[in-house]
């Protein structure tokens, strides 16, 4: 049962690491996720949408460490909880709304999302009453650079797009018609002569 455990534990670890990763990578977007699921006000949702990405990466580095034990893998229950009340709420009323899950908006919620906040309920809650070995060095940095890497890219992309894309954005004056005009007259005054 403890290698179990350990499995659990490297899962839900490395799913919260992820998932709090990329939520950093698209923190403005993370930080507006929870306001569609129209269970808290909007700016209570906001404020916890905003800290989400933070909390996630603190637990998914407890659990993976075992630094703590239990107190990362009951953070994990209670996110779980939250995340599968969540999603029922938008089931039962048949809202079209973005999972925000990674921070993506193209994913909504549906059944898998439910699904996947009952099953970290159930990691978390095996997690507690099962502590499992704590893995190695080793096996924390690796799972670590395997959750941290794509989120890296992730980030770096988001982050290069957006340099561009303000560049790209960026609103210019029009030039007054006096002023084409008097620029014409001086190249065609630079030309004849």
């Amino acid at each position: 049962m403890e290698i179990i455990s350990y499995i659990c534990g490297i899962w839900l670890g490395s799913l919260f690491l992820y998932s709090g990763l990329l939520k950093l990578a698209h923190y403005h977007k993370a930080r507006a996720a929870l306001v569609p699921y129209d269970i808290l006000p909007a700016r209570v949702a906001s404020g916890v949408g905003a800290a989400l990405p933070w909390v996630e990466v603190a637990t998914g580095i407890t659990v993976l460490t075992g630094v703590g034990h239990p107190l990362g893998a009951g953070v994990g229950a209670l996110l779980g909880v939250a995340f599968a009340y969540a999603a029922a709420r938008v089931l039962l009323r048949a809202a079209d709304v973005p999972c925000g899950c990674t921070a993506s908006s193209s994913d909504r919620v549906d059944a898998l999302t439910l699904w996947r906040g009952l099953m970290i309920v159930a990691a978390s809650l095996l997690l507690i009453a099962i502590p499992s070995v704590t893995p190695t060095p080793t096996t924390v940095l690796a799972v670590t650079s395997i959750v941290v890497l794509p989120a890296a890219l992730v980030f770096k992309q988001t982050h290069r797009m957006h340099r561009t894309g303000s560049r790209r954005d960026r609103k210019t004056e029009p030039v007054p018609a006096s002023e084409i005009a008097r620029l014409r007259s001086l190249l065609t005054t630079t030309s004849t002569s």
